[in-house]
């Protein structure tokens, strides 16, 4: 609607300097047709037929704006002009800053970058002094490392990936995200980024992305077997679930391809062919924000401090999506007690020694953990237990790949780090 507004606007503008008689004809036909959003009154302002700039107004009358709001179809912008009585070189330079501003918004739309420095809120702040006063995402802190080259120390960084599932359609959150990790920590340490996906990544994404990543980035398609539902699914019988739990009103009841993300990130992730090099990941999301500067790089902190998995949340899950996921957890436990380790969180899980679960759970959209535990023996042999479950698609497990950390917590939980 607002171009349109421009638009018509703009070319009112062209054809009442071109044109003065068409909008005085318009004016008159605007009288006399009544249209709603003119009306006539006595005692019209001075006749300046003479000048050319005022059109005149019939004997008797003169035209008022109606106080309601018209629709853009009912607007006669030559009329408007009438009342607006601007002289010439007032128009010209109103089509200027209509043009301006024209400009402006393309340049907004089509350069990230434009829109970030232009915005009002950077604006205020710089003409204000306080940086303090715009949205810390908008903001881009000189690095407080200045001796750390991203792209000539890579002796400094860990063997490490930043990580990211997206499909095309997330592009736009997607490149915020990446700004912002970028602004407040990868600029400074310049690790690479590895762009995951289930159908191949159009080349607005790639480009997109590519332009604002400091180090490497690599856009990598999932194999199908280890994205789409697995063919040992009781198809009848996850339809059946997932339509009853719709009826529960359970969220992403009736999502297949949430199931799907929710097993790939539980047991295949690690395994895809582009992390096969690198020992960390971190874990970005699209549409993410990162409201403070990162002066220190979380993969070496947590390998020189023996940590295996950084997290900054954890919630209480809803315990109609994992009606059996316990029960599972514990028929694991009791067939496979050589994993578990001695100083194991099993009280952190449970408030009864492991008879229920307190459906505590790490949220795992941000984490950064250290790969060689997921493809270890332990957490292999526990993801293939409840993958032959069922569990990923005959419920609902939102908390299903978050509880695959329970494997963590049950072989270490002094390894853990909060962010």
């Amino acid at each position: 609607m607002s171009e349109r507004w421009l638009l018509n606007f703009t070319l009112a503008f062209l054809a009442t300097v071109e044109h003065p008689e068409a909008w005085r004809r318009e004016r008159s036909y605007c009288s006399q047709q009544g249209q709603p959003h003119f009306s006539a009154t006595p005692n019209p302002p001075p006749r300046h037929d003479t000048s050319g700039r005022v059109p005149s107004v019939a004997p008797g009358h003169q035209l008022r704006l109606d106080t309601r709001l018209p629709k853009v179809s009912e607007i006669s912008w030559p009329g408007l002009m009438t009342i607006l009585k601007l002289n010439i070189t007032a128009r010209y330079g109103l089509l200027v800053f209509l043009i301006l501003i024209g400009l402006h918004s393309i340049l907004r739309f089509t350069h990230e970058d434009y829109e970030r420095a232009t915005s009002l809120s950077t604006i205020a702040s710089k003409i204000s002094g306080s940086w303090d006063a715009a949205p810390a995402e908008l903001l881009y802190h000189p690095p407080l490392v200045p001796d750390l080259d991203p792209h000539g120390n890579a002796t400094q960084r860990a063997n490490a990936t930043l990580l990211m599932l997206a499909r095309n359609s997330d592009v736009e959150g997607a490149v915020r995200s990446v700004r912002e990790v970028e602004d407040r920590f990868n600029r400074r340490w310049g690790y690479p980024w590895v762009f995951l996906n289930e159908e191949a990544f159009s080349d607005e994404f790639k480009r997109r992305v590519g332009n604002i990543v400091s180090g490497p980035v690599t856009f990598s398609l999932i194999p199908r077997e280890h994205w789409f539902q697995p063919d040992s699914i009781d198809e009848e019988r996850a339809r059946a679930s997932r339509e009853k739990m719709e009826q529960m009103n359970i969220i992403y009841a009736g999502s297949v391809s949430y199931r799907n993300m929710c097993r790939f990130n539980s047991g295949f992730f690690y395994r895809h062919p582009a992390l096969q090099q690198y020992k960390w990941y971190w874990r970005v999301e699209p549409d993410v924000h990162f409201h403070c500067d990162i002066n220190f790089d979380p993969f070496r902190y947590m390998e020189d401090h023996d940590k295996v998995y950084g997290f900054t949340i954890t919630m209480y899950e809803f315990e109609a999506t994992i009606p059996t996921l316990w029960q599972t957890v514990k028929e694991f436990v009791r067939d496979h007690p050589q994993y578990i380790a001695q100083d194991n969180a099993m009280n952190y899980l449970s408030d009864n020694s492991g008879d229920t679960y307190n459906l505590c759970h790490f949220w795992s959209n941000f984490e950064i953990a250290n790969m060689d535990f997921w493809r270890g023996e332990a957490y292999s042999a526990f993801f293939d237990y409840l993958d032959s479950k069922g569990g990923f698609y005959y419920e609902v497990n939102t908390v299903w790949p978050e509880c695959l950390y329970l494997m963590h917590w049950l072989t270490g939980c002094a390894r853990a780090a909060v962010g």
